[in-house]
């Protein structure tokens, strides 16, 4: 099993603490104590999907001297269902800036061997304050290089939780049961955000490539049979209904709160029976900024729809 470590990182369900709120103003004393502190928290795996864009990617990014904690991520832990991607940002408290820059302070960075293998995330930690700091590479499969780091990524682990609260440039996903049999569902991108955001429209992509596609996976719910594991789920693709003509692909702008919807194609039962359906955008091309507007890439995972 991984480690909590790199499992929060990707993905909020590790914990629910409160939402992230606005505290007073810092004291002068606790000012001069974190103000000039920048703590870095980043987890990368798989291959480069995008311009600078890893297949899993999360950035919390602490500043100690606006008092702000940012967290960018493209992709969730294990492809959790129902979890949002882009940015996320929240005021952090004076105490709790005091806490992170105390406990980065005392870290002692060395040298570590890398162990690479199927499902290993690279971390690095990164701390400045003034002309001081460091950097650490770890490894999320390695117990004892994860070990001594702990102190400071439990607490990181938990601000991630809380910022997941609070989306600032950020997409959710959802699927709903479609008007007629031609096309059965829809898919629904959500801007939960509060800015504009610039949306590259996915009906282009179709469904051939697991890295490059967008609509919905369906699969037959498995007979119950007590005392007998059930079997994984035979899931099969259906892509939205294609884009009218040919070129590049339009860009939509989609405002804080609004969302676009688009129709699947036609599908049909490969058995009789209860269906679960999930909508996925996996789409990691274009630049992170266009016209002027952020553009979040990575991939989304709807909730499961019962169908049938």
């Amino acid at each position: 099993m991984k480690r909590l470590a790199v499992l929060c990182a990707l993905a909020p369900a590790c914990s629910t603490p409160p939402a992230a709120t606005t505290h007073d103003s810092p004291s002068s004393t606790t000012t001069m104590a974190t103000a000039a502190f920048t703590l870095e928290y980043v987890t990368v795996f798989g291959p480069e999907l995008g311009t600078g864009v890893q297949q899993y990617q999360s950035t919390l990014v602490v500043d100690g001297a606006t008092g702000v904690a940012t967290l960018d991520t493209v992709r969730a832990g294990s492809d959790a269902e129902g979890v949002p991607i882009g940015r996320f940002e929240a005021t952090v408290g004076d105490a709790e800036l005091a806490d992170l820059s105390a406990r980065a302070a005392a870290m002692t960075p060395g040298a570590v061997t890398q162990r690479g293998g199927p499902g290993t995330s690279t971390i690095t930690l990164r701390y400045r304050a003034g002309t001081s700091g460091w950097e650490q590479s770890l490894n999320s499969n390695d117990p004892d290089q994860l070990a001594p780091f702990d102190p400071l990524l439990e607490p990181l682990n938990l601000m991630i939780g809380r910022l997941y609260q609070a989306p600032q440039a950020a997409l959710g996903l959802e699927v709903l049961p479609g008007a007629t049999p031609s096309a059965p569902f829809v898919v629904r991108l959500h801007n939960l955000g509060k800015v504009e955001l610039a949306v590259l429209d996915p009906s282009g992509l179709g469904a051939a490539d697991d890295d490059a596609w967008a609509g919905v996976r369906i699969a037959a719910f498995p007979p119950e049979q007590p005392g007998v594991t059930a079997p994984p789920l035979e899931w099969q693709q259906v892509a939205l209904e294609p884009a009218v003509g040919s070129g590049p692909r339009q860009t939509i702008v989609l405002g804080a709160g609004q969302h676009l919807d688009w129709n699947t194609q036609a599908w049909t039962p490969k058995a009789p029976g209860r269906q679960l359906v999930q909508a996925i955008i996996v789409d990691y091309a274009g630049d992170p900024v266009i016209d002027g507007r952020p553009h979040v890439r990575g991939a989304l995972f709807s909730n499961g729809l019962e169908h049938g």
